[in-house]
């Protein structure tokens, strides 16, 4: 009778074909490859968020918050529990309101209309909300 320990082809088969299959595996034990991604890309941007404070141009900075916002609610709804993600967005929202919309609402108090005013009030006040 022929074994596997007598043809070390056959060994090295064997486990080529596990490895190949190991992604099939991964999916039928209910592993959310997007959840993965999502943990990675948390990680990433918790380890860059410095950068934002470093920029220069506040222009581009303002610029810049809303979309790294909107990316970060995206990833809210495939890891709605993520401490890291939960205090990434905390940060960006109140970055935004204190060091934007504040600035825009006290330009708008001092030059602008009632509804200036209100309409840089109520941005300004949507920063600080707290997502439940």
């Amino acid at each position: 009778m022929t074994t596997a320990a007598h043809h070390p082809h056959l060994r090295v088969l064997g486990i080529a074909l596990a490895l190949a299959a190991a992604p099939a595996w991964i999916l039928l034990l209910g592993c959310d490859l997007g959840a993965t991604a999502a943990g990675t890309t948390i990680g990433v941007m918790r380890r860059a968020s410095p950068a934002l404070g470093r920029l220069r141009d506040p222009d581009f900075a303002e610029a810049s918050l809303p979309a790294s916002i909107s990316q970060m609610e995206g990833l809210m709804e495939l890891q709605p529990n993520d401490i890291n993600l939960r205090t990434l967005m905390a940060r960006a929202y109140v970055s935004y309101g204190f060091g934007f919309m504040e600035d825009h609402l006290e330009i708008a108090e001092h030059d602008g209309t009632e509804e200036e005013i209100e309409q840089w009030r109520n941005r300004a006040s949507l920063a600080y909300l707290l997502r439940a």
